[in-house]
Formats: C-alpha cells, sequence, structure tokens
C-alpha cells in the first residue's frame, strides 16, 4: 500500500496553471526523485504537499490521512530547501533544537536526540558552532539534521545539492542517501541534476509544463560476456585523465581475473568493462571477490551498462560463494554503489595512482 498518494492534483498560480494533473504515490521508506528543469513546476509541487500554498484540485493521502484541511505544521512533513533557511543568529545545535520544539508531546530527550542527528550527518561535535562559520556543505547537513528532528512521515527536498562544486556534490550525494537509508525516510527529492536523480531515486519522474511523466533515462538491456584482459586494455586507457599519476593499465592479477563486458546487442561494440578478483581484503579473513576498472564509454554513462555488470558480478561473486564483494572506489562514484547496497568504510583516502579521493565499498553476501 502506498504511504503517499497524490491524485489528479492541480495548481494554479497567478491565473495560470503550473501543476495540470500530477498523479503518483510514494512507498515507505523509499525516495522518489522529480527531475524537471527551471520553472517546469518542481517547486510549486512540493509546496502543495507541504501546505504552504493551497491546491485548485486533487487529493493528497499521507500514511492513509486525507490532508485537504490539514494545516502545515500539522502535516508532519519535513522541508529541506535549496537555500537552507538556517537562522543565522543561531547555533548549530540552537537550529536543529528548533526542528525538536516543533514537536508535540515530548517524544525525545532532546539532549539525546541532538546528538544522535549531529552523529548521522557527520557533524558530532558542531553543536556550539555558530552556523556563520559553517561551509556551504556543512550548512547543508545542518539543515537536513534539522527537517529530520521530528522524526517526519515524509521529507521534501528541493534541490538540496544546489551550488556546491562538483567534488563535493558528488560527497554529499553519497551521505545524504545514506542517511535517508539509515533513517528509512520516506522522501520526495526534486532536482535538475539526471546524475543525482539516477542515483537517489528509488523512482524517479520528469515533470515537464505541469505534467508528471515517468522519466525516460535511456537504459538499455544489455548483453553482459566475458573477455580477455587484454580486450579490457583499451577501454582502461581511454578513461585515464590527463592528470593521472600513471597510464598503467595492466594489473595485477589480470591472467586469473574475470573480466565482464556490457555489449550492444545490435553492433556487438563493447560500451563498459569491468575485472572481477578473487581476493580478500587487507587484514580480513573473510573470503572476497574485488572489482577493479570499472569503466564506461561516456556515451553510455547512464545506461544502465555499468549496473549490468555490476549485477553480473554480484551474481559471480555468490556462484563463488564468497562472503563480500569490495572494491577501492572514486569518492565521486559512491553514490552507485550505495544505491546498490554497498557501504562504504571509513576512513576515506587518496589512491596512489590516480591522485583522487576513494572509499573502500563493501557488499556483504554471507
Amino acid at each position: 500500500m502506498s504511504f503517499l498518494r497524490v491524485d489528479q492534483l492541480r495548481i494554479v498560480r497567478d491565473n495560470t496553471p503550473v501543476i495540470i494533473d500530477a498523479s503518483f504515490s510514494v512507498d515507505h521508506g523509499t525516495t522518489t526523485v522529480i527531475v524537471g528543469a527551471s520553472g517546469s513546476g518542481k517547486s510549486t509541487l512540493l509546496a502543495g504537499i507541504a501546505g504552504l500554498i493551497s491546491i485548485d484540485h486533487g487529493v493528497i493521502r499521507l500514511n492513509d490521512r486525507d490532508l485537504a484541511n490539514v494545516p502545515t505544521a500539522q502535516r508532519n512533513i519535513g522541508l529541506v530547501f535549496q537555500d537552507n533557511q538556517l537562522f543565522p543568529h543561531l547555533s548549530v545545535e540552537d537550529n536543529i533544537s528548533y526542528g525538536l520544539r516543533r514537536q508535540r508531546g515530548h517524544r525525545f530527550n532532546h539532549a539525546d536526540r541532538l546528538e544522535e542527528l549531529l552523529s548521522l550527518v557527520d557533524l558530532s561535535g558542531f553543536g556550539p558552532r555558530s552556523v556563520r562559520d559553517l561551509s556551504g556543505g556543512e550548512a547543508k547537513r545542518v539543515a537536513l539534521a534539522r527537517a529530520l528532528a521530528p522524526e517526519p512521515e515524509l521529507l521534501l527536498l528541493d534541490e538540496p545539492l544546489t551550488g556546491l562544486d562538483d567534488s563535493l556534490h558528488d560527497r554529499l550525494l553519497h551521505d545524504l542517501i545514506n542517511v535517508l537509508s539509515a533513517s528509512n525516510t520516506t522522501a520526495i527529492w526534486v532536482t535538475h541534476h539526471r546524475k543525482e536523480a539516477s542515483f537517489a531515486g528509488n523512482r524517479i519522474l520528469n515533470i515537464h509544463n505541469g505534467e508528471l511523466t515517468p522519466f525516460q533515462s535511456g537504459r538499455r538491456n544489455w548483453e553482459v560476456r566475458v573477455i580477455s584482459a587484454s580486450d579490457t586494455f583499451e577501454l582502461r586507457r581511454a578513461v585515464l585523465r590527463s592528470d593521472t599519476i600513471t597510464n598503467d593499465v595492466n594489473f595485477d592479477g589480470d591472467d586469473s581475473a574475470v573480466h565482464l563486458a556490457a555489449q550492444d546487442p545490435d553492433n556487438g561494440e563493447i560500451v563498459a568493462i569491468s575485472s572481477w578478483f578473487q581476493r580478500s581484503r587487507s587484514q580480513q579473513s573473510f573470503s572476497g571477490l574485488q572489482l577493479r576498472g570499472m569503466a564506461s564509454r561516456p556515451e553510455h554513462r547512464g545506461t544502465g551498462a555499468a549496473q549490468a555488470l555490476l549485477v553480473a558480478g554480484i551474481d559471480l561473486g555468490r556462484t563463488l560463494q564468497v562472503d563480500e564483494i569490495w572494491a577501492r572506489a572514486r569518492d565521486t562514484a559512491l553514490g552507485f554503489y550505495v544505491k546498490h547496497q554497498f557501504v562504504s568504510e571509513e576512513p576515506g583516502y587518496v589512491d596512489d595512482h590516480t591522485g583522487l579521493p576513494h572509499h573502500t565499498v563493501v557488499l556483504r553476501l554471507r
């Protein structure tokens, strides 16, 4: 049964229909991402669900409760805005505590809940700081903690990662997905960023001219087959950055690894590769299967080729009856692995070969 159900929603602003006919549902504990350009009605849709603006037609039901006549403050919906909307004169802990004060009934020990939230968003020890002294990424974490403080039934995220540079954006994307998963939060996330959508959403919808449709990602059904080590070299070399410390595309153990390729079923072109080595992590007694060299041709990224390889590799791990699958993942790719139930391990590190920040990611099979 759907936790949130929106049926035939229509919103008119200044005599202009902004949302024409929006109908969708969100299951409990999942994230639905709505993708659309600026001015497409994304923020208006969220405002209507939250009760910040009136709707002209339709039904919104949350946890089997009709929200038609429920004031905003009583809907138990959290909001994260793209500009954070923190109180600049308050400390981090006072900003988060403001969210706790919204919760009637004093279900929480505020001090314990505050520490729990700071830990959840990786800001332990930041409580006394002024929000004026925070970086952009830290401010967004505080805004998220404040919205989660009263344990809302639904969290609405309006372009939550806007204004960050690429590296910080990708790191916070990974962290935000982890937080939503750890807190079992039901969420609607709106963005214009398609990569963000593909990593964050259990379901993705597109909004255009006030109408919602299933998002067409260009994903295809790729064929996965075993290839030789030498067949991987061309694509491994093609994805090397110009500032990579080494251009060696030979991996230790290539001769005994299983190399997989995703190929176009129409013309046989190899569009993505991965290599799988039956080896354990350092200082671990678990049997392991290491993924290395996941690479996709740029024009085929986001089409499901890498996902097809990852699924095939996980199946290989189960066939080999290993305890875990692991990889050394660039921080910019963490969201991809988290979406497939991998867990990133701290601390991160800078890879000796690429000079880029990485984390080890692990998927436990047994």
